[in-house]
Order: C-alpha cells, then sequence, then structure tokens
C-alpha cells in the first residue's frame, strides 16, 4: 500500500513533467544561422532606439554641460553610449579578450553632428563583423579582464 501511494505521488510529478519534456523534445533544433539571424535582427533594433536616443539630444545642446559638478559632461556621457552599442560589439566579436584600463575613456564628442558621425561609423563596423561571424567563432570563448580579476569568461 505504501508502495502504491509513493508511486501514485510520483506519478503527480512525472506526468507534468513528461508533458513538458515531450514539447521541448519534439520542437524543432534551430540552426547556428538562425539564431545569428535573429542576433543581427536585434542589434538592428537597438542600434535604431540607441540612434533615436541620440538624435534627440537637441542640435544647439551644449555637450559640456554637466547637471551637477560631479556628473559626466553631456557629450561625454552621449560618446558613452554611442561607444557601447559600437565598440562594445566590435570588441566582443572580434577580440578574445578585452583588457580593460582605467584611463581607457569614452569619446566625447563636441556637437550633435560629430557624435551621430562618429556612432554611425562603429555601428557598421560592429554590423560587418557580425554579418561575418561563423558558427565556429560563436563558440570561442571571450574575457573582460580589469586587472587580476576576470568579469566575464564565457563564449561570444
Amino acid at each position: 500500500m505504501i508502495a502504491a501511494i509513493a508511486l501514485g505521488r510520483l506519478s503527480l510529478f512525472v506526468r507534468p513533467c513528461a508533458r513538458v519534456l515531450g514539447y521541448a523534445w519534439h520542437a524543432p533544433r534551430r540552426k547556428p544561422l538562425d539564431i545569428q539571424k535573429d542576433l543581427v535582427a536585434e542589434f538592428d533594433r537597438e542600434v535604431g532606439s540607441t540612434r533615436k536616443l541620440l538624435e534627440a539630444i537637441p542640435g544647439e545642446a551644449d555637450f559640456s554641460w554637466k547637471p551637477h559638478e560631479k556628473s559626466m559632461a553631456l557629450g561625454k556621457l552621449a560618446g558613452h553610449v554611442a561607444d557601447t552599442a559600437g565598440d562594445w560589439a566590435l570588441h566582443t566579436l572580434t577580440m578574445d579578450k578585452l583588457v580593460w584600463d582605467p584611463s581607457m575613456n569614452a569619446p566625447a564628442p563636441s556637437s550633435k553632428a560629430e557624435l551621430l558621425e562618429s556612432f554611425e561609423k562603429r555601428v557598421g563596423d560592429a554590423q560587418r563583423a557580425l554579418a561575418a561571424m561563423t558558427p565556429e567563432r560563436w563558440g570561442s570563448k571571450w574575457k573582460f579582464v580589469a586587472g587580476d580579476q576576470t568579469w566575464i569568461d564565457d563564449t561570444k
């Protein structure tokens, strides 16, 4: 009787799991290139959102303006946002290791035109690198290191 109760309780767990695993088992398998197409589309969406944000900066904005003395200047902050969308992706795709140095500084453009020109160049480079990725390269390791501390150690 105890065995029957134990089996009954076990079946309460096994049936739902089997149902879920059965769906997962029969789910279509995705090819690496399908995933790459999705990543390219996602990158393009993110770039569009970032571009929209950068274009919202008024043309006559003072890029040296800071809301507080300890704050980052508008130009440096906008340069950081533009740099993250382009160079971060480019470094991840083309390098096996990125070593952060405290002396590294985000570009600090002095005008909206300079900011957008730099952004478009970096994004174009990153888009070409993303399109050129091979399935083997996606599986390669990438590290982000600061001093003797590793922050990221994973596949691309």
